[in-house]
């Protein structure tokens, strides 16, 4: 019996192996298939900041109290900015995390409701001479670090530091908001 259980174990072992991978390419594609699909709200561009040394955008805005939705799509994120003479830098608000993200590298505020039905003014300031960068809301300081003006890869792993919104679904929003570069 244990002859034949020497003869047959290399094919258990190879068969064992083969419905292992198996399983992990199939759970694989059940992931895939039933993936939910990342929306980001953005508002269409109408400027950018005037120099890449110093600069502050205000985004003035009064967004619903229920959820932030363009037709059937509720958003994951609203983009706010992602400006083309800073490339990497943006602006935004994660809707799940309810954080504002933001500047390079990215910094990001503790969690607050902006969907919340009242007016609010969101500004960003960065200055490279300073090497210094801001977010406030309604005049307070939510988030603020350093500010390189670069995209900082991670030296260990070689990843950027940063989040890329490659994989979600773009969705130009139907609210207004006002927006000022100095």
């Amino acid at each position: 019996m244990k002859k034949k259980i020497k003869e047959y174990l290399p094919v258990i072992t190879i068969a064992l192996i083969g419905v292992a991978i198996l399983g992990i390419i199939g759970s694989g594609n059940i992931k895939k298939q039933g993936k939910e699909e990342k929306i980001i709200i953005y508002f269409p561009k109408i400027a950018d900041f005037p120099n890449t040394e110093q600069g502050t955008v205000v985004f003035e805005f009064n967004f619903p109290s229920v959820s932030f939705s363009v037709g059937n799509k509720s958003a994951d994120v609203l983009m706010f900015l992602q400006s083309e003479k800073i490339p990497g830098l943006y602006m935004g608000y994660n809707i799940k995390e309810n954080r504002i993200k933001g500047g390079l590298p990215i910094i990001a505020s503790e969690q607050i409701t902006l969907i919340d039905g009242k007016p609010h003014k969101l500004s960003y300031v960065f200055n490279s001479q300073e090497g210094k960068q801001w977010i406030y809301l309604d005049g307070n300081v939510v988030a603020e670090g350093n500010f390189t003006g670069k995209q900082i890869g991670d030296a260990i792993t070689g990843f950027a530091v940063r989040e890329t919104f490659s994989d979600y679904k773009r969705v130009e929003s139907p609210y207004s908001i006002n927006v000022e570069f100095k």
